[in-house]
């Protein structure tokens, strides 16, 4: 009897029910435009997830399925935008308050979020299946191998295999990397003139000890500087961010980072560790990444993550027994996951401090 893969990938992941069927059509129509096959299916399903994430626990699977819900909005991208949908892109690094904030404005009116990383995250971190938009990209002009962010190299593959569509805008960052905004500019030289970006940059010159947020005319600046990205923006798709916006995007995101920062001490400060420090670290995207589906699924997996987490220590678990040395990162890669895997197996469990720390200031 043959197995209806995608319909156990999905139960993995979380779903169950109506809610499954409901979801399913969508799934295997994104399945196909991102090139998917019931191998990779199959391989994800027996192997990759089981041997890379830590599925014992349904936090985890249901922090899965919430990124299957994003990698479903991307493939819709050129749906929405023939439907006048404004899209609206950004790319890593930059805080998620504007673009929540953006897309409370907009509603179901636009897609908002950073499509690239999302499809490196999905693709190679379940999957393991980012390459073939990687060797697209080198066919179309990237040089090849590891000289370039995957994220760029993936913005520009997946655009030129037109799973993405055009935005009305993207706001590129250059705040540690400059090539960001020169990627959208190679893009918008040789795929598309109507590839519009706005750029928004950061200097880092502070001395040795100086406090960011403590300096006011830096934190006057950076604000100035939000500003300006979203007015620039509104001018473009006519959403305009209202403070009503932007204290929902504001009182979103403090929710979340709580519930992370819960999460994260329970994690670092177990002994044993009860999760992987890849799983840690995709919990907390939604405090630099825009879900276009919103944050509900995602919300929903650390709620859950964090009452198993509680158990789990309640009960002396872990994915490595007590006693084994813990490696802290500020960046665990889990878009390659068997590299946490890799140091549990040799007895050293990886650990995640929050991407962006909250602060009553």
């Amino acid at each position: 009897m043959s197995r209806d893969v995608n319909r156990e990938l999905l139960t993995l992941a979380g779903f169950e029910g109506e809610e499954l069927e409901n979801f399913l059509p969508d799934w295997l129509s994104t399945v196909e435009k991102v090139g998917l096959t019931e191998d990779d299916i199959i391989y994800a399903l027996d192997e990759y997830i089981p041997n890379n994430w830590n599925i014992q626990y349904i936090g985890v699977r249901k922090m899965i399925g919430a990124y299957f819900r994003e990698l479903v909005e991307v493939a819709k991208t050129q749906q929405y935008k023939a439907k006048g949908k404004k899209i609206i892109y950004g790319i890593l690094p930059a805080v998620a308050t504007c673009y929540m904030a953006m897309k409370h404005a907009a509603g179901d009116n636009a897609y908002v979020s950073f499509p690239d990383l999302m499809l490196v995250t999905i693709l190679n971190g379940f999957f393991d299946k980012a390459d073939p938009f990687f060797y697209h990209s080198e066919d179309k002009g990237f040089t090849y191998g590891c000289r370039h962010c995957p994220l760029n190299k993936m913005r520009f593959g997946a655009y030129s295999k037109e799973l993405l569509a055009t935005p009305d805008v993207i706001w590129s960052w250059g705040f540690n990397c400059d090539e960001g905004p020169k990627t959208d500019e190679m893009i918008q030289c040789l795929l598309d003139e109507k590839w519009h970006y706005v750029i928004s940059r950061l200097p880092h010159d502070t001395h040795l000890g100086d406090v960011d947020d403590e300096i006011e005319e830096r934190v006057k600046y950076v604000a100035e500087q939000l500003r300006l990205g979203m007015e620039e923006i509104a001018k473009i798709t006519g959403i305009k961010v209202t403070d009503e916006d932007m204290k929902h995007a504001i009182n979103t995101t403090n929710r979340l980072g709580f519930k992370i920062g819960q999460l994260v001490a329970l994690v670092c400060n177990a002994d044993p560790v009860p999760l992987g420090g890849n799983a840690l670290t995709q919990f907390q995207q939604p405090l630099t990444v825009p879900f276009n589906s919103g944050t509900d699924y995602i919300e929903e997996a650390i709620d859950i993550m964090i009452t198993e987490v509680r158990q789990a220590i309640k009960e002396g678990k872990g994915v490595l027994p007590k006693g084994a040395p813990k490696l802290g990162s500020y960046f665990v890669p889990f878009c390659i996951p068997w590299i946490d895997r890799l140091f549990r197996e040799n007895g050293v469990a990886t650990t995640f401090s929050q991407t962006l720390t909250l602060s009553k200031k």
